[in-house]
């Protein structure tokens, strides 16, 4: 739904897929006859509409990531080849994490960085009311190779078996002084 919902002729609201789209219509239309609940949205229809069938629809959304590898094309070690996302309502797009503490510090030796980074993008999840279970992409910027094996032990420390949707770049980083960053995407 879109900036350009009508209300039908009868008065009542667009048929939608969901009652999170009711609501958008609803609020597209300045409506105010729907209410949320904590976990749940509860949409409540117009009056015209309640005499034909329930006031009342509940639904809980709930974010699946379901992890696709095509049978057909290689097979990962430890990454999905890509993600499906059904149920998610809201995506968080998290820059390049820096291994750089509040102080702007850095460490030296590189597994310190990785950790500092995962810190840093776990800190932007929480921020967002997210947690590891909604990372679906992360892209790693490394470097140099040399650093490959020492990233992923420390990515699974920090991933504990969790399958995300993975890219590595071997690159030049801004600072000289950062061996990596760390780019991710979650949806909740």
């Amino acid at each position: 739904m879109g900036p350009f919902v009508r209300e039908r002729p009868d008065g009542g609201l667009p048929h939608t897929s969901t009652p999170q789209d009711a609501i958008v219509a609803a609020q597209c239309l300045g409506r105010s006859d729907l209410s949320a609940t904590t976990g749940d949205i509860a949409f409540e229809a117009p009056r015209r509409m309640r005499r034909a069938r329930s006031h009342l629809v509940i639904a809980s959304r709930i974010m699946k990531r379901t992890p696709i590898n095509a049978a057909d094309a290689p097979q990962p070690a430890g990454y999905a080849q890509a993600i499906e996302v059904s149920g998610a309502t809201r995506t968080l797009y998290v820059s390049g994490q820096i291994p750089a503490a509040i102080d702007g510090s850095v460490p030296e030796a590189f597994e310190d960085q990785a950790r500092l980074a995962w810190h840093n993008v776990l800190a932007q999840l929480r921020a967002a009311d997210m947690t590891l279970d909604n990372l679906v992409k992360v892209t790693i910027f490394l470097a140099d190779r040399k650093y490959i094996a020492d990233y992923r032990r420390v990515r699974q420390e920090v991933l504990q078996g969790r399958v995300i949707g993975l890219t590595t770049i071997i690159t030049g980083i801004f600072d000289e002084r950062w061996l990596l960053e760390i780019e991710a995407i979650a949806a909740a």
